[in-house]
């Protein structure tokens, strides 16, 4: 069985919310919250995407369901 993964893809200042899904939990800043862990989700889901996120998340993400 494998592990579960946690994907840090960034360190905020400040407060994040650890925004669950099915590759694992992803640290995301507070503020902006519930756009992003939607915009994640549907990304995970392979669905098209609600608001930008980086280059480098969109990969990490692409990444973890590879490795998963």
């Amino acid at each position: 069985m494998n592990k579960p993964r946690n994907i840090n893809v960034r360190n905020f200042r400040g407060s994040s919310v650890p925004v669950g899904s099915k590759i694992g939990k992803i640290l995301i800043n507070s503020k902006e919250s519930d756009k992003i862990a939607k915009a994640v989700r549907i990304t995970v889901r392979g669905g098209k995407k609600t608001v930008k996120i980086s280059k480098s998340t969109a990969e990490n993400i692409k990444s973890a369901k590879i490795n998963h």
